[in-house]
């Protein structure tokens, strides 16, 4: 799926100065936000979700100048309501692919600490109640 939204635009050519790293613009994000709603007709089950975000791991593994995009475009996924809070926290824990697992749990790290508070803190209101 972000085969040809990379091939299309090139989106990795501009380079930061000095050292060399590839970097994506912001239209890389904007673009692929435009397909959420074709994502989340895709991804309507957890385990699809899952599946989705190891394809999207992959792709960035396998494409290094999208490795570290990870958490960018899961979060951009997440707040598009493509992804959701128990899909992303299960790929983290447990269902992620071992292609760059070290990189893309780093990234992921604090997006997933803030989910899981997010969702203590929701659990507790609804104690309250």
């Amino acid at each position: 799926i972000l085969e040809p939204l990379n091939m299309r635009k090139q989106w990795y050519q501009r380079r930061v100065r000095g050292n060399g790293l590839d970097i994506i613009p912001d239209d890389f994000y904007k673009e692929l936000k435009q397909y959420c709603s074709l994502f989340k007709g895709i991804a309507r089950t957890l385990k699809m979700q899952i599946e989705f975000m190891n394809k999207i791991q992959e792709f960035c593994y396998d494409n290094i100048n999208f490795i570290k995009t990870y958490q960018k475009v899961i979060f951009m996924l997440y707040h598009g309501n493509v992804l959701e809070e128990d899909a992303i926290v299960e790929w983290y824990k447990n269902a992620h692919s071992s292609k760059g697992q070290t990189e893309f749990l780093a990234q992921m790290e604090k997006m997933v600490t803030w989910l899981e508070n997010a969702e203590e803190e929701d659990d507790s209101d609804e104690d309250e109640e």
